[in-house]
């Protein structure tokens, strides 16, 4: 399995179980602290859990940027993980 192959895999996961990075935030955090993680795995789990902290924040969720953008509409316009965008629509 090559790293591209991994990052699909890993990325297929996160889509199909977003609440995973949310439920086990801290595990998550752990693994990227103390791992070997090439970079781009790295940025993908702290993308990800930074999508999952601003889903939690309803007040955020619901506030418009100063383009009058939510921020579902930043994560589409940045091509996000389905995951992200589940998780900012619940």
């Amino acid at each position: 399995l090559n790293l591209s192959s991994g990052l699909e895999v890993i990325n297929l996961l996160y889509n199909a179980y977003p609440e995973a990075i949310v439920s086990d935030e801290a595990l998550f955090r752990r693994l990227i602290d103390n791992s070997r993680f090439v970079n781009a795995m790295r940025d993908f789990f702290v993308e990800q859990l930074r999508y999952a902290a601003h889903a939690s924040n309803l007040q955020f969720v619901r506030t418009q940027d100063e383009n009058g953008m939510l921020p579902l509409h930043s994560a589409l316009l940045k091509v996000a993980p389905l995951g992200a965008v589940k998780l900012l629509v619940q």
